[in-house]
Protein backbone atom coordinates (compact mmCIF):
# COMPACT_ATOMS: atom_id res chain seq x y z
CA UNK A 1 0.00 0.00 0.00
CA UNK A 2 1.45 3.39 -1.02
CA UNK A 3 1.96 6.12 1.54
CA UNK A 4 -1.29 8.06 2.17
CA UNK A 5 -1.75 11.67 1.20
CA UNK A 6 -4.63 12.18 3.64
CA UNK A 7 -5.00 10.98 7.24
CA UNK A 8 -8.59 11.11 8.51
CA UNK A 9 -8.93 11.88 12.23
CA UNK A 10 -12.14 10.12 13.28
CA UNK A 11 -13.10 10.30 16.98
CA UNK A 12 -15.87 7.90 17.98
CA UNK A 13 -17.90 7.74 21.17
CA UNK A 14 -20.99 5.53 21.40
CA UNK A 15 -21.36 5.83 17.64
CA UNK A 16 -22.65 2.36 16.78
CA UNK A 17 -25.62 3.78 14.84
CA UNK A 18 -23.60 6.00 12.46
CA UNK A 19 -19.93 4.95 12.43
CA UNK A 20 -20.37 2.36 9.68
CA UNK A 21 -21.86 5.02 7.37
CA UNK A 22 -18.90 7.30 7.99
CA UNK A 23 -16.41 4.52 7.23
CA UNK A 24 -18.36 3.36 4.18
CA UNK A 25 -18.11 6.90 2.82
CA UNK A 26 -14.33 6.63 3.04
CA UNK A 27 -14.12 3.23 1.40
CA UNK A 28 -16.29 4.56 -1.45
CA UNK A 29 -13.82 7.36 -2.25
CA UNK A 30 -12.73 7.69 -5.89
CA UNK A 31 -9.22 8.46 -4.65
CA UNK A 32 -7.58 5.73 -2.56
CA UNK A 33 -4.49 7.36 -1.00
CA UNK A 34 -5.97 7.88 2.43
CA UNK A 35 -5.87 6.32 5.87
CA UNK A 36 -8.40 6.67 8.68
CA UNK A 37 -7.47 6.55 12.35
CA UNK A 38 -10.61 5.67 14.30
CA UNK A 39 -10.20 6.41 18.00
CA UNK A 40 -12.81 4.76 20.19
CA UNK A 41 -13.02 7.23 23.08
CA UNK A 42 -14.16 4.90 25.84
CA UNK A 43 -17.47 3.87 24.25
CA UNK A 44 -19.82 1.56 26.13
CA UNK A 45 -21.62 0.29 23.02
CA UNK A 46 -20.32 -1.66 20.00
CA UNK A 47 -18.31 1.24 18.51
CA UNK A 48 -14.96 -0.45 19.08
CA UNK A 49 -16.17 -3.71 17.53
CA UNK A 50 -17.44 -1.91 14.42
CA UNK A 51 -14.14 -0.07 13.99
CA UNK A 52 -12.20 -3.32 14.44
CA UNK A 53 -14.27 -5.06 11.77
CA UNK A 54 -13.50 -2.34 9.25
CA UNK A 55 -9.84 -2.40 10.21
CA UNK A 56 -9.72 -6.15 9.56
CA UNK A 57 -11.31 -5.65 6.12
CA UNK A 58 -9.29 -2.65 4.97
CA UNK A 59 -5.70 -1.94 6.11
CA UNK A 60 -6.27 1.79 5.54
CA UNK A 61 -8.56 1.82 8.59
CA UNK A 62 -6.60 1.92 11.85
CA UNK A 63 -8.63 1.23 14.98
CA UNK A 64 -7.51 2.12 18.51
CA UNK A 65 -9.27 2.52 21.84
CA UNK A 66 -8.55 4.70 24.84
CA UNK A 67 -10.31 5.88 28.02
CA UNK A 68 -12.90 8.60 27.51
CA UNK A 69 -11.33 12.03 27.21
CA UNK A 70 -13.50 13.96 24.78
CA UNK A 71 -13.41 14.82 21.10
CA UNK A 72 -10.22 16.90 21.24
CA UNK A 73 -8.38 14.17 23.10
CA UNK A 74 -9.47 11.58 20.54
CA UNK A 75 -8.46 13.79 17.62
CA UNK A 76 -5.06 14.41 19.16
CA UNK A 77 -4.59 10.69 19.71
CA UNK A 78 -5.49 10.04 16.07
CA UNK A 79 -3.04 12.69 14.88
CA UNK A 80 -0.25 11.02 16.84
CA UNK A 81 -0.73 7.94 14.65
CA UNK A 82 -1.28 9.82 11.38
CA UNK A 83 1.39 9.46 8.70
CA UNK A 84 0.09 11.70 5.88
CA UNK A 85 1.08 15.32 5.12
CA UNK A 86 -2.59 16.36 5.15
CA UNK A 87 -5.05 15.76 8.01
CA UNK A 88 -8.82 15.60 7.44
CA UNK A 89 -11.58 15.90 10.05
CA UNK A 90 -14.55 13.56 9.99
CA UNK A 91 -16.93 12.87 12.87
CA UNK A 92 -18.64 9.54 13.49
CA UNK A 93 -22.05 10.78 12.33
CA UNK A 94 -20.91 12.58 9.16
CA UNK A 95 -19.84 11.45 5.70
CA UNK A 96 -17.59 12.47 2.83
CA UNK A 97 -19.16 12.32 -0.62
CA UNK A 98 -17.35 9.87 -2.97
CA UNK A 99 -15.23 12.53 -4.70
CA UNK A 100 -14.16 14.37 -1.54
CA UNK A 101 -10.47 13.49 -1.67
CA UNK A 102 -10.31 13.73 -5.46
CA UNK A 103 -11.81 17.22 -5.57
CA UNK A 104 -10.04 18.48 -2.45
CA UNK A 105 -6.74 17.09 -3.71
CA UNK A 106 -7.13 18.95 -7.01
CA UNK A 107 -8.13 22.10 -5.10
CA UNK A 108 -5.03 21.86 -2.90
CA UNK A 109 -2.82 21.42 -5.97
CA UNK A 110 -4.32 24.59 -7.47
CA UNK A 111 -3.78 26.60 -4.26
CA UNK A 112 -0.41 25.46 -2.83
CA UNK A 113 0.12 28.70 -0.90
CA UNK A 114 -2.70 27.89 1.54
CA UNK A 115 -2.77 25.63 4.62
CA UNK A 116 -6.44 25.03 5.56
CA UNK A 117 -8.91 23.85 2.92
CA UNK A 118 -12.65 23.73 3.64
CA UNK A 119 -15.59 22.88 1.39
CA UNK A 120 -19.33 23.30 1.12
CA UNK A 121 -21.54 20.61 2.61
CA UNK A 122 -25.13 19.56 3.13
CA UNK A 123 -26.72 19.67 6.56
CA UNK A 124 -28.75 16.46 6.82
CA UNK A 125 -31.70 16.58 9.23
CA UNK A 126 -33.46 13.71 10.98
CA UNK A 127 -36.42 13.88 8.57
CA UNK A 128 -34.10 13.47 5.57
CA UNK A 129 -34.09 17.12 4.51
CA UNK A 130 -30.85 18.56 3.15
CA UNK A 131 -29.75 22.16 3.38
CA UNK A 132 -26.57 23.72 2.00
CA UNK A 133 -24.10 25.03 4.57
CA UNK A 134 -23.31 27.92 2.21
CA UNK A 135 -26.40 28.35 -0.02
CA UNK A 136 -24.94 31.24 -2.01
CA UNK A 137 -22.25 30.56 -4.60
CA UNK A 138 -19.47 32.88 -3.46
CA UNK A 139 -16.75 30.98 -5.32
CA UNK A 140 -13.37 30.10 -3.90
CA UNK A 141 -12.43 32.62 -1.22
CA UNK A 142 -10.21 32.96 1.78
CA UNK A 143 -11.48 33.58 5.30
CA UNK A 144 -9.03 35.47 7.50
CA UNK A 145 -8.62 35.93 11.23
CA UNK A 146 -10.87 39.01 11.14
CA UNK A 147 -13.66 36.91 9.62
CA UNK A 148 -13.22 34.08 12.08
CA UNK A 149 -13.24 36.27 15.20
CA UNK A 150 -16.79 37.29 14.23
CA UNK A 151 -17.90 33.64 14.14
CA UNK A 152 -16.84 30.24 12.86
CA UNK A 153 -17.10 30.33 9.06
CA UNK A 154 -15.00 27.22 8.36
CA UNK A 155 -16.94 23.97 8.08
CA UNK A 156 -15.45 21.26 10.34
CA UNK A 157 -15.06 18.71 7.51
CA UNK A 158 -11.85 20.34 6.35
CA UNK A 159 -8.32 19.34 5.34
CA UNK A 160 -5.20 21.03 6.66
CA UNK A 161 -1.47 20.55 6.53
CA UNK A 162 0.14 18.47 9.25
CA UNK A 163 2.46 21.41 9.90
CA UNK A 164 -0.56 23.45 11.09
CA UNK A 165 -1.42 20.84 13.71
CA UNK A 166 2.18 20.76 14.92
CA UNK A 167 2.44 24.55 15.06
CA UNK A 168 -0.53 24.92 17.45
CA UNK A 169 0.10 21.67 19.35
CA UNK A 170 -3.20 20.09 18.41
CA UNK A 171 -6.69 20.56 19.77
CA UNK A 172 -7.49 22.13 23.14
CA UNK A 173 -8.53 19.33 25.52
CA UNK A 174 -9.98 21.65 28.17
CA UNK A 175 -13.58 20.48 28.84
CA UNK A 176 -14.77 24.07 28.42
CA UNK A 177 -13.72 23.93 24.76
CA UNK A 178 -16.78 22.35 23.15
CA UNK A 179 -16.30 24.04 19.77
CA UNK A 180 -12.77 22.69 19.46
CA UNK A 181 -12.55 23.09 15.69
CA UNK A 182 -13.32 26.83 16.01
CA UNK A 183 -10.57 27.19 18.60
CA UNK A 184 -8.17 25.25 16.37
CA UNK A 185 -8.82 27.45 13.31
CA UNK A 186 -8.37 30.63 15.35
CA UNK A 187 -5.06 29.52 16.85
CA UNK A 188 -3.87 28.28 13.47
CA UNK A 189 -4.51 31.66 11.86
CA UNK A 190 -2.81 33.48 14.71
CA UNK A 191 0.19 31.21 13.99
CA UNK A 192 0.13 32.31 10.35
CA UNK A 193 -1.92 29.60 8.61
CA UNK A 194 -3.93 30.67 5.56
CA UNK A 195 -7.39 29.34 4.69
CA UNK A 196 -9.24 28.93 1.40
CA UNK A 197 -12.82 27.74 0.78
CA UNK A 198 -13.77 25.30 -1.98
CA UNK A 199 -17.42 25.98 -2.99
CA UNK A 200 -18.00 22.41 -4.19
CA UNK A 201 -20.39 20.33 -2.07
CA UNK A 202 -18.29 17.41 -0.86
CA UNK A 203 -19.65 16.30 2.52
CA UNK A 204 -22.74 15.49 4.58
CA UNK A 205 -23.09 16.92 8.07
CA UNK A 206 -25.74 15.17 10.13
CA UNK A 207 -27.73 17.55 12.35
CA UNK A 208 -29.09 15.90 15.48
CA UNK A 209 -30.53 17.28 18.74
CA UNK A 210 -28.18 14.94 20.60
CA UNK A 211 -24.93 16.34 19.22
CA UNK A 212 -22.81 18.91 21.04
CA UNK A 213 -23.21 21.59 18.39
CA UNK A 214 -27.00 21.57 18.82
CA UNK A 215 -26.66 22.90 22.37
CA UNK A 216 -26.82 26.68 22.10
CA UNK A 217 -25.85 27.05 25.74
CA UNK A 218 -22.79 24.84 25.37
CA UNK A 219 -21.62 26.52 22.18
CA UNK A 220 -22.10 30.00 23.65
CA UNK A 221 -20.06 29.15 26.74
CA UNK A 222 -17.39 27.46 24.62
CA UNK A 223 -17.02 30.36 22.18
CA UNK A 224 -16.73 32.76 25.12
CA UNK A 225 -13.99 30.63 26.69
CA UNK A 226 -12.14 30.53 23.35
CA UNK A 227 -12.32 34.28 22.72
CA UNK A 228 -11.38 35.15 26.31
CA UNK A 229 -8.36 32.87 26.04
CA UNK A 230 -7.32 34.47 22.77
CA UNK A 231 -7.69 38.03 24.06
CA UNK A 232 -5.69 37.21 27.20
CA UNK A 233 -2.90 35.70 25.12
CA UNK A 234 -2.15 39.08 23.55
CA UNK A 235 -2.12 37.51 20.09
CA UNK A 236 -4.82 39.83 18.72
CA UNK A 237 -4.01 43.34 17.59
CA UNK A 238 -5.86 46.41 16.42
CA UNK A 239 -9.35 46.09 14.99
CA UNK A 240 -9.39 42.28 15.34
CA UNK A 241 -8.84 42.60 19.10
CA UNK A 242 -11.55 45.29 19.30
CA UNK A 243 -14.02 43.06 17.49
CA UNK A 244 -13.21 40.12 19.78
CA UNK A 245 -13.70 42.21 22.94
CA UNK A 246 -16.92 43.68 21.59
CA UNK A 247 -18.23 40.20 20.84
CA UNK A 248 -17.29 39.03 24.33
CA UNK A 249 -19.09 41.94 25.92
CA UNK A 250 -22.26 41.30 23.94
CA UNK A 251 -22.16 37.62 24.83
CA UNK A 252 -21.47 38.04 28.55
CA UNK A 253 -25.15 37.94 29.40
CA UNK A 254 -25.68 35.00 27.07
CA UNK A 255 -22.83 33.17 28.78
CA UNK A 256 -24.41 33.68 32.18
CA UNK A 257 -27.71 32.40 30.81
CA UNK A 258 -25.94 29.39 29.29
CA UNK A 259 -24.24 28.63 32.60
CA UNK A 260 -27.55 28.74 34.46
CA UNK A 261 -29.10 26.49 31.81
CA UNK A 262 -26.24 24.01 32.24
CA UNK A 263 -26.67 24.15 36.03
CA UNK A 264 -30.37 23.36 35.79
CA UNK A 265 -29.73 20.57 33.28
CA UNK A 266 -27.07 19.13 35.59
CA UNK A 267 -29.39 19.19 38.60
CA UNK A 268 -32.21 17.62 36.61
CA UNK A 269 -30.03 14.82 35.30
CA UNK A 270 -28.47 14.06 38.66
CA UNK A 271 -31.92 13.95 40.23
CA UNK A 272 -32.85 11.13 37.85
CA UNK A 273 -29.53 9.30 38.22
CA UNK A 274 -28.24 10.25 34.76
CA UNK A 275 -24.53 11.01 35.12
CA UNK A 276 -23.14 10.55 31.57
CA UNK A 277 -22.57 14.27 30.91
CA UNK A 278 -22.37 15.50 34.53
CA UNK A 279 -18.70 16.50 34.34
CA UNK A 280 -19.00 18.66 31.23
CA UNK A 281 -22.24 20.24 32.49
CA UNK A 282 -20.55 21.08 35.78
CA UNK A 283 -17.70 22.83 33.97
CA UNK A 284 -20.16 24.78 31.82
CA UNK A 285 -22.18 25.86 34.88
CA UNK A 286 -19.28 27.72 36.54
CA UNK A 287 -20.65 31.25 36.14
CA UNK A 288 -23.96 30.26 37.75
CA UNK A 289 -22.34 29.65 41.14
CA UNK A 290 -22.53 32.67 43.45
CA UNK A 291 -19.91 31.11 45.72
CA UNK A 292 -16.73 30.40 43.68
CA UNK A 293 -15.16 28.52 46.59
CA UNK A 294 -18.07 26.12 46.74
CA UNK A 295 -17.77 25.56 42.99
CA UNK A 296 -14.04 24.88 43.39
CA UNK A 297 -14.77 22.44 46.22
CA UNK A 298 -17.25 20.56 44.10
CA UNK A 299 -14.96 20.26 41.08
CA UNK A 300 -12.74 17.37 42.29
CA UNK A 301 -15.78 15.61 43.72
CA UNK A 302 -17.81 15.68 40.52
CA UNK A 303 -14.77 14.67 38.48
CA UNK A 304 -14.16 11.73 40.79
CA UNK A 305 -17.78 10.63 41.12
CA UNK A 306 -20.90 12.49 39.93
CA UNK A 307 -22.97 10.18 42.14
CA UNK A 308 -21.14 11.32 45.28
CA UNK A 309 -21.49 14.93 44.14
CA UNK A 310 -25.25 14.43 43.69
CA UNK A 311 -25.59 13.13 47.24
CA UNK A 312 -23.58 16.03 48.69
CA UNK A 313 -24.90 18.92 46.58
CA UNK A 314 -27.99 17.66 44.80
CA UNK A 315 -30.55 19.14 47.17
CA UNK A 316 -28.72 22.44 47.71
CA UNK A 317 -29.97 25.33 45.56
CA UNK A 318 -28.84 28.18 47.81
CA UNK A 319 -25.55 28.81 46.01
CA UNK A 320 -27.09 29.93 42.74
Amino acid sequence: MSAPTFSVLLPAYNGESTLADALDSLIAQSRSDWEAIVVDDGSVDSTAEIASRYSARDPRVISVSKPNGGTSSARNAAAELASAPFLALLDQDDQFLPDYFEKMGDFIDCHPEFDIFSCNAYYVYADGRRELRHPLDVGARSFGLDDLVKGCCIHPQAVFRRSVFDAVHGFDEDPRCWTEDYDFWLRAMVAGARHIYNPEVLALYRWSPDQKSSSQAGCTASDTYILEKLVRSGALRGEVRTVAKRRLKSRARATETAALSARRELEGRLATGEIASARSLYVRSRKSWANPWKYALGMPIVMLSPRIFARLFGADRSSR
